[in-house]
């Protein structure tokens, strides 16, 4: 118990230390559930659920520390991210993360951290419910404004419900509330369901951007994840989002993604990778670690 709490302690002071770096952060999905096309929020199996359903954090228990880098290619985009959750040390789950993204703009190089706190609770054992509060610090340049100074608050809240031992529903709002309405933090609202066994994972994500016209406001996830000789992890996904073309008409963009890994009791080594369909040069890439205490 000691040694859980001092490390959490010490991700505590790695997050605080990092509010004097700078610059932007859209709606993040993480490692894990890149691989399988963004769809997460109804499995809360890793730390991706403190991005994506905060709720999901008390759905699995686990003490799990994770790092790791994300590149955007085609943008020139760079993501690092380090998180802690844990759901073991009592009957309240809770959740550190860091993340700071890298963009080059125009001869210069924004910067946004994104800090963000988390908790969950399960009052039943079939339901869990889960609160964030996020702080994004440095330069946006958001679609429709000038280069600008970033310090915004936000918060999310989300639900995860268990039903026939294996199935798993979750449904969370990004941005539920903020301290100033911007382009920066769109309200997203997604429902996920998820099959969960020893072996193979299923995922399907709805996604609804309340702050974009109807007709592209939905996204679409689907991802699996089979573990070959218990230690492998393979996984696939499809997701499916709207996107404007160059002569601004409105059009959907498919992409295929995939990953592996390796994991063995104390920690894994994970990779993933995505591309587009319409556009082959749009290509993303993660890579991490995770280490379970």
């Amino acid at each position: 118990m000691f040694f859980r709490i001092a490390i959490f302690n010490l991700i505590s002071f790695f997050v605080v230390v990092g509010f004097v770096a700078q610059s932007k952060a859209a709606d993040f999905v993480g490692l894990h559930s890149q691989a399988m096309g963004g769809a997460h929020r109804g499995l809360g199996t890793s730390n991706d659920t403190l991005f994506l359903n905060p709720a999901g954090m008390s759905m699995t228990k686990r003490y799990t520390i994770e790092g790791s880098m994300a590149r955007d290619l085609f943008t020139d985009t760079t993501f690092w991210t380090v998180s802690a959750v844990d759901s073991k040390s009592g009957p309240l789950a809770g959740g550190l993360g860091w993340m700071m993204e890298r963009k080059p703009v125009d001869d210069e190089t924004l910067v946004v951290n994104r800090f963000i706190l988390g908790f969950s609770i399960a009052p039943m054992d079939f339901l869990s419910i889960g609160v964030n509060t996020n702080y994004f610090s440095g330069e946006a340049q958001p679609l429709k404004t000038k280069l600008s100074d970033l310090s915004l608050f936000s918060g999310d809240l989300g639900v995860g419900v268990k039903f026939l031992e294996s199935f798993r529903l979750g449904l969370s709002t990004k941005n539920i509330f903020s301290s100033d309405e911007s382009e920066f933090l769109p309200m997203t609202t997604g429902l996920g369901l998820g099959f969960v066994s020893n072996r193979i994972n299923l995922a399907a994500d709805f996604v609804w951007n309340k702050d974009v016209p109807e007709e592209e406001s939905l996204s679409y996830h689907a991802g699996l994840e089979y573990f070959a000789e218990d230690i492998f992890p393979i996984r696939m996904g499809y997701r499916r989002t709207p996107f404007h073309k160059k002569d601004d008409t409105l059009s959907y963009e498919n992409y295929l993604s995939a990953g592996v890994g390796w994991v063995s009791l104390t920690g894994s080594f994970e990779f993933s990778y995505a591309q587009s369909i319409e556009r082959p040069r749009r290509k993303e890439f993660s890579l991490g670690l995770k280490f379970f205490l």
